[in-house]
């Protein structure tokens, strides 16, 4: 009889194939509950006070929420190993988003506007993909932990990033949260700004 493999299995068994000699490295997603719990009761660092102890841990975190006022990121602050930024899950390309319109204001910024509504959205612009890339760069060999509300789209945007594009290490990414569904704007704003900081 023949195993059936899963999608899970079959991810975990092709990251096998690849050179052994090379680094491993943890690169978890999370939901923000997931990754607010993991952590407080996993890793024991609380909100405020214990920024400064992720520089000790060689952990880089990558904290996304939404542009409106009702996430928190888990650290206050920003610094050398934690990233907090703050942008919507759009994809401005995709054929769903055709009823949001452009801010004829800042069409480059990636802002979209409900429609009949003052409402607006805001996709990853450039300048935050670079800051995206710039960390993350600033941070390699350490072990990644991103979130995003559900860990599911704009989080594993960046993961499906990482994956594509730093290949000196084995990436363990969670078994049970894969980069199946990334934003694909996300991917794709985050390999340009990577493309145009190596060209320069």
């Amino acid at each position: 009889m023949y195993e059936a493999l899963s999608d899970y299995d079959i991810i975990y068994r092709i990251m096998a194939l690849k050179d052994e000699t090379k680094p491993e490295k943890k690169l978890w997603c999370y939901s923000l509950e997931g990754f607010n719990s993991f952590m407080r009761d996993t890793l024991k660092l609380r909100r405020e006070g214990d920024e400064g102890l992720i520089d000790r841990m060689n952990v880089a975190v990558i904290s996304i929420c939404t542009t409106e006022c009702v996430e928190e990121h888990y650290f206050k602050k920003s610094g050398s190993h934690v990233l907090n930024i703050n942008f919507d899950d759009i994809d401005p390309d995709s054929w769903f988003f055709g009823n949001f319109d452009p801010d004829e204001a800042s069409p480059r910024d990636y802002v979209y506007k409900y429609p009949d509504s003052d409402k607006k959205l805001y996709a990853l612009n450039s300048i935050q993909a670079r800051a995206i890339v710039d960390f993350i760069d600033a941070n390699l060999g350490c072990d990644f932990y991103i979130h995003c509300s559900a860990g599911v789209s704009r989080s594993q945007g960046v993961v499906r990033y990482i994956l594509d594009t730093y290949d000196e290490y084995i990436w363990q990414i969670r078994r049970d949260n894969p980069p199946f569904a990334p934003n694909c704007h996300v991917v794709r704003m985050l390999k340009r700004a990577k493309r145009e900081k190596d060209n320069k």
